[in-house]
């Protein structure tokens, strides 16, 4: 939860204060199949920039639109939000939300009938920068709650289409959920979760198996998905901070796993590619707390998603990485030392070995010794900056 305020805190040097161009908005509506008229809010993001979904991700803000009539604001029952897609932005940040064209729907209640409404879209808009925008739409609605279409980047059939897609509401049914703590750190959760006899065809690597609403005391990490193609078996794990801590007063992570009311998350699951997404609500009343590690370390011997080598073993894996990471530092040395720039240092170099080439054996081997731990040196010093910035986040 910090750590995204102080993100949005970064931002703020670079952000644009104004009407930006990157988003349009429009309006429509129609009668669903219960005969109810629909509002359609529709927007159009310009290529390459992107909105936030409900749950905006590591950093971000999610939509939100505003309605009044006559100066009176007006509450519209709001449907749920099309299933989002993943990006992964700078420093490996993941957000949640759309890019080109979709729809945000809403019940239009028999209230507003003859009435003129005032639809305002507020919004964070990212490509490189992030710039907030804002839009107002005005609709004048009949006896029959339609109004004159605003905005011609969607058509009719097109937001139908939107509509109909939408995620609904179902179970878990192929999914299994476990709340277990973290073996990484100690107010932290592992949320982890099975589909047993899963295609792996199905998945859509462009967005999560599973996304989480966003709801208080859980502040979610990165999704992590490992294959197991001799059961057929997806494994997922998404790490969670405790935010409890930040409450006043104090909440506690329980410390015999059992909490004190039980607490209910809801998730969007997009599996399989293809289906309807679906809304499924879980209630957790504890957490094991082991069990972690032990499968942490069954994922090891499993395929990572997005990896083209199946890992066998761990052995296999550090024994692999081992000679890999030697052949690509030699080869990396290699390309140095042929570099223009540094032909005319290596040259320098043998010059100053000639200076003391009339000196003794020993006083040789001790200029040596101390060149080579000079080199060592310097490259541990970076390395420890490295590492330490790699920490820091």
């Amino acid at each position: 939860m910090f750590s995204k305020f102080f993100f949005l805190l970064s931002l703020l040097p670079i952000i644009a204060f104004s009407q930006d161009q990157y988003v349009d908005m429009g309006a429509l509506s129609f009668k669903n199949d219960a005969g109810k008229t629909i509002l359609a809010v529709t927007l159009n993001n310009t290529k390459d920039w992107h909105t936030y979904w409900k749950n905006p991700g590591d950093a971000g803000l999610e939509v939100k639109m505003k309605f009044s009539s006559n100066e009176k604001a007006v509450e519209l029952k709001d449907l749920p939000w099309p299933a989002p897609k993943r990006y992964i932005e700078q420093g490996n940040m993941w957000a949640y939300g759309y890019s080109g064209k979709y729809a945000m729907f809403f019940e239009l209640k028999d209230e507003l009938k003859s009435k003129p409404l005032k639809i305002t879209g507020e919004w964070l808009v990212c490509k490189d920068i992030c710039i907030p925008g804002t839009r107002t739409v005005e609709i004048n609605l009949d006896d029959n709650l339609e109004f004159q279409n605003v905005g011609t980047f969607l058509s009719v059939s097109e937001t139908k289409g939107i509509y109909k897609n939408l995620p609904k509401e179902g179970t878990l049914e192929n999914v299994q959920l476990f709340l277990t703590k973290s073996s990484v750190k100690e107010n932290q959760l592992a949320l982890h979760y099975i589909i047993e006899n899963a295609d792996f065809s199905k998945i859509n690597k462009k967005v999560n198996i599973l996304t989480p609403y966003l709801r208080p005391l859980f502040d979610y990490k990165h999704e992590e998905v490992y294959l197991d193609p001799k059961t057929n078996t997806i494994f997922a794990r998404m790490y969670l901070d405790w935010d409890g801590l930040y409450e006043s007063p104090e909440i506690p992570l329980p410390k015999d796993g059992v909490f004190k009311t039980p607490l209910t998350a809801k998730y969007l699951i997009q599996y399989p590619k293809g289906n309807t997404p679906k809304i499924v609500t879980t209630e957790f009343k504890q957490f094991t707390l082991n069990g972690d590690a032990e499968l942490t370390a069954n994922f090891k011997k499993y395929q990572k998603l997005g990896e083209k080598t199946k890992i066998v073993t761990t052995t296999t894996e550090d024994k692999n990485s081992f000679f890999y990471y030697i052949l690509l530092a030699f080869l990396g040395g290699l390309i140095l030392n042929l570099m223009p720039c540094v032909l005319p240092v290596i040259s320098l170099k043998l010059f100053g070995l000639i200076v003391h080439s009339n000196e003794s054996k020993k006083q040789i081997l001790k200029h040596n010794i101390f060149y080579t731990l000079g080199v060592l040196f310097s490259f541990i010093v970076l390395a420890t900056v490295v590492v330490i910035m790699k920490l820091s986040g």
